[in-house]
């Protein structure tokens, strides 16, 4: 967490409408995204001033019949491990779902076995106010065509698209779950070299690609 002092204010954004009577909890899940760009080189995002490990800091203002309430980011913010693994913004990302916390953004839950945020200085750069739009989910779109490929399936959605993939799976405890993403067809199977990374920084070590995996 950092000194909310260094964050400018969203003054469009208005919590109020998910406030519920009684008790509320203020719940994150906290990704590397474009903060933490270790798996990529393009447009050169390895040299931001802003790469800096995950963190959050937030201020939410109350006002009730006449008083204010400021609800901000300290070290009474509790933290735990989540099921991610890895994550980033050109590999994928790695879950498993065996360390799965139920209710862990609970209002009654035990947070026992958390511990607190650890204050740290702000992050480089010059802070300045988003104007991006949210991402949105804009449409679904299904399979043309889905072929048995060695032990796994090749599916075709006919169309070069930025979506995110949703399974059903009903495997055993433990069993994992891999998917490749990838934009072009070699012999009627999925290659992803135009995907892969062969600048000097990346020789030597593994190659990243677009995949999540998702054990059981």
């Amino acid at each position: 967490i950092v000194n909310p002092e260094h964050v400018l204010p969203y003054d469009n954004y208005d919590v109020t409408s998910l406030l519920k009577k009684g008790k509320n909890t203020v719940s994150f899940i906290l990704g590397n995204g474009m903060q933490n760009r270790f798996d990529g080189y393009e447009w050169d995002f390895q040299l931001a001033g802003f790469n800096s490990s995950p963190k959050i800091a937030f201020a939410i203002e109350l006002d009730y019949e006449n008083e204010s309430t400021v609800i901000e980011a300290d070290p009474d913010v509790l933290c735990h491990p989540s099921p991610i693994l890895c994550d980033g913004y050109m590999m994928g990302e790695r879950y498993d779902a065996r360390l799965e916390i139920p209710n862990w953004n609970s209002i009654d839950f035990d947070t026992l076995n958390w511990t607190a945020a650890i204050p740290v200085k702000c992050d480089g750069g010059v802070p300045t106010l988003s104007v991006n739009r949210p991402i949105l989910e804009m449409y679904e779109v299904k399979p043309v065509s889905i072929t048995k490929l060695d032990d796994g399936y090749l599916y075709d959605f006919g169309l070069n698209l930025v979506g995110v993939t949703r399974i059903s799976v009903n495997g055993e405890d433990g069993q994992k779950i891999v998917i490749d993403h990838g934009e072009l067809l070699e012999n009627g199977r999925l290659t992803q070299e135009n995907l892969l990374f062969n600048n000097e920084v990346s020789k030597g070590k593994p190659r990243y690609t677009q995949r999540t995996e998702y054990i059981c």
